[in-house]
């Protein structure tokens, strides 16, 4: 299974060990955590009654070399202010943490494992809590780079006229997350 981007309601499971999060994250042969959510990991274990020991099995989650912590990154601000936009314009508020969890996501085109249904919301992301829900599509296209600092990206429309036949369409966008 592809890599995934664990958000904190996922990792949460892991420890309650709900079977459809279990078996994702043992099939996921990368998982990647941001910053992020690292920051609301910690902040409910110092807020809560069991902090060192929270830590303590944190601390042997982030060992695993299957595991990777995500820096915050040029581009995931780029990402989040895409999708902040898109969500404002669709005038579907979200948390400022989850944007910058659904930027991350987007950044490095992997499945987000969340069972906050929010995310869903977000253009472009796969979100869910099983394998099934994390496949990529098989008609989704990976969008191609232009060159280094034009932050665009190239995407290609998909359409039938009124035959039937399929048309495509190549524009030059900021980013649309279709």
């Amino acid at each position: 299974m592809r890599p995934v981007l664990v958000d904190t309601s996922a990792y949460v499971a892991l420890l309650r060990g709900e079977p459809e999060i279990v078996e994702v994250l043992a099939r996921a042969y990368l998982l990647y955590l941001n910053s992020i959510v690292l920051g609301e990991l910690l902040a409910g274990f110092a807020a809560g009654t069991r902090d060192a020991s929270n830590r303590a099995q944190l601390s042997r989650f982030l060992a695993s070399p299957r595991v990777v912590v995500l820096n915050v990154t040029d581009e995931t601000a780029d990402r989040y202010a895409l999708v902040y936009a898109s969500l404002r314009r669709k005038r579907q508020p979200m948390p400022t943490n989850d944007l910058w969890i659904a930027a991350s996501a987007l950044e490095r085109g992997v499945a987000l494992l969340t069972l906050d249904e929010r995310f869903a919301r977000v253009d472009g992301l796969r979100v869910g809590r099983r394998a099934g829900d994390l496949r990529p599509s098989m008609f989704e296209q990976t969008p191609r780079r232009w060159p280094a600092g034009f932050g665009a990206h190239r995407q290609v429309d998909v359409n039938e006229d009124r035959s039937g036949r399929e048309t495509r369409r190549a524009s030059a966008v900021a980013l649309s997350f279709r």
